[in-house]
């Protein structure tokens, strides 16, 4: 009776939370984003290599492109969930939807659907929601450290370039035009492609620099935003920038020496583990007759 009982309440449950208004238009708003056609955006890479006046024409309309996108943006929950996996590295219209649907709707459902199949043994089931609903929080973590990792081991070259350009007499807001040249691909390249979009559309540098916030929000990104900020102010900042180059050149540097180590470490593993299996190879043979020659001495 206490099982029928236990039974009903959980199907109660599930009735009130699938006919809820507020759970269906969360549930069909993520299931509809993930079957949504996503947007294509036209970049700009192609006009790298064109003349400088084709490269200005196509940079002011490439920024008309990004201030209609970021006037469209909707605000609200998804729009944070978009934009917390856009600092991962994964862009697009619906991603929060993709976000909200893997860590909220698909561990909710297996939830709910594991309760009425195993009640009463819920240890498992509760464990495995749990590891379900924390895997995505893990795996974007992660996701985000190593686009981290990615800045830190190239910002060297943007404070080069401007270094450079600025050492060389050109201005700041004409080097800053420029600076995706010096990305060959990328996440950094695409950023640095709309910042100088926006850029040349605005002449506003806060507003643009706001395509590099929006992208990475750790301390070698905002440097960043400083240094250029100060050059638009200043007009010759190559102090600054010289001293940051150095900065970012020498974590290059540490990365390319830990990637190094790591490197030994594998080779001497890959030296430690073949050499295991020849003496593997070779030794079971000989205690394999030494184990024949003992029973054939001690069979009497």
């Amino acid at each position: 009776m206490n099982g029928n009982n236990s039974i009903a309440f959980l199907a109660s449950a599930i009735a009130v939370l699938v006919f809820n208004p507020a759970v269906l238009y969360i549930i069909a708003r993520s299931f509809l984003a993930m079957f949504a056609g996503v947007k294509i955006s036209s970049r700009l890479s192609d006009s790298a290599g064109k003349r400088r006046s084709s490269g200005k024409k196509a940079l002011s309309a490439y920024g008309q492109y990004i201030n209609k996108e970021r006037s469209d943006a909707k605000k609200g929950y998804f729009a944070k969930l978009s934009q917390k996996m856009l600092r991962c590295g994964y862009k697009g219209k619906h991603a929060g939807h993709w976000y909200f649907t893997l860590k909220v709707v698909f561990p909710a459902f297996f939830f709910l659907a594991s309760c009425i199949s195993n009640y009463p043994r819920l240890f498992g089931t509760v464990l495995t929601s749990l590891l379900l609903f924390l895997a995505p929080e893990l795996f974007l973590a992660g996701r985000k450290k190593s686009v981290e990792r990615l800045f830190q081991r190239n910002a060297y070259k943007i404070y080069q370039y401007l270094y450079n350009q600025i050492s060389s007499g050109i201005k700041v807001p004409d080097a800053i035009k420029g600076l995706y040249e010096v990305m060959e691909e990328g996440i950094l390249r695409e950023v640095l492609i709309r910042l100088s979009a926006r850029y040349e559309l605005t002449r506003d540098i806060d507003v643009s620099l706001e395509e590099v916030r929006a992208r990475f929000d750790f301390q070698e990104a905002e440097t960043l935003c400083i240094a250029l900020k100060q050059g638009i102010a200043t007009g010759d900042n190559s102090g600054m920038i010289a001293r940051q180059e150095e900065v970012m050149f020498s974590k290059y540097l540490n990365y390319i020496q830990v990637q190094t180590e790591r490197c030994k470490l594998k080779s001497l593993a890959a030296i430690c583990l073949f050499t295991a299996i020849m003496v593997i190879m070779v030794m079971i043979p000989i205690f394999m007759d030494v184990s024949d020659s003992m029973s054939r001495i001690f069979v009497f």
